[in-house]
């Protein structure tokens, strides 16, 4: 036991204690359970942030090499403009490398209230309608559907997010839907969010990697072209799933028939207030 501490006040965290020790019916045996289950949680989240490091840092190599070979051209009006979106984009990496980190912290504290989920999606799908022009999203929904003891903002980026997408990829004139009901089913009252599209979907394969941060399926969606809009730097998605789970939601993807992508999304309802 000494010596794993000293290894852990090192910085070394993949430790394990004899199996002698561990398995013992006494207070030692407790903690040394106790201790095991901590260095594994350290280790964890120190690998995941070394992991996290490691991707930034190759994500932000090639706007930062875009950069300098702008810079070292002839500068032009054009040039200046994508400087600048550049910029943008690698301090958007960066903002959401910092939402990502906290998420992924286990003692994540949310300001607790309470949301309209209706008012919440019709928001989200104005707002997102004035960038891509769309006019053929089916809402499914009561008129009202409050959720208690949640959180408007994480809610709220991580629908956006998952609607964008789905408007992103799917081609005008064909339909985007979403649904949001009450699972009555449920043990506890859950609302149950449907967001369906009909874009070239992924293989299923990669569904749940969509999830992982930095991932992109590049022979899927992000190669398709959608009025030049291409695909970020594959965090959104990591950041939605965080954000309803930080809220005590789940969310999983299938492939929607006959084609696209099908999220489904359960939020707890608490004392819930659903009116048709």
């Amino acid at each position: 036991m000494e010596r794993a501490t000293h290894s852990i006040s090192d910085g070394d965290f993949n430790i394990q204690l004899a199996n002698d020790f561990v398995n013992r019916k006494d207070d030692m045996g407790e903690l040394a359970r106790s201790f095991s289950v901590m260095a594994k949680k350290i280790n964890l989240l120190v690998e995941r942030q070394r992991q996290l490091i490691q991707d930034i840092s190759h994500e932000l190599r090639t706007p930062i090499t875009r950069i300098k070979l702008m810079l070292n051209s002839n500068s032009s009006s054009h040039s200046i403009d994508r400087v600048e979106q550049e910029i943008n984009s690698m301090q958007a990496l960066l903002e959401d490398t910092l939402m990502l980190s906290w998420l992924n912290n286990e003692d994540t504290q949310l300001v607790k209230e309470s949301v309209d989920l209706v008012l919440l999606i019709d928001a989200i799908c104005e707002d997102a309608s004035f960038e891509f022009s769309r006019d053929d999203i089916v809402i499914t929904a009561p008129e009202v559907c409050l959720i208690h003891e949640s959180n408007h903002r994480a809610i709220g980026q991580a629908l956006e997010n998952i609607i964008r997408n789905a408007m992103k990829y799917t081609l005008p004139g064909t339909l985007i839907n979403i649904d949001c009901q009450l699972d009555s089913l449920s043990p506890e009252p859950n609302v149950v969010i449907h967001i369906a599209d009909c874009g070239d979907g992924v293989e299923e394969k990669h569904l749940e990697e969509l999830f992982e941060p930095f991932f992109r399926v590049n022979l899927a969606r992000d190669n398709v072209d959608r009025d030049n809009v291409t695909g970020g730097y594959g965090l959104g998605l990591a950041l939605s799933k965080r954000q309803i789970e930080a809220v005590g939601g789940s969310i999983y993807v299938k492939k929607n028939e006959p084609k696209g992508l099908l999220f489904v999304i359960a939020l707890p309802v608490g004392i819930y207030t659903l009116n048709s």
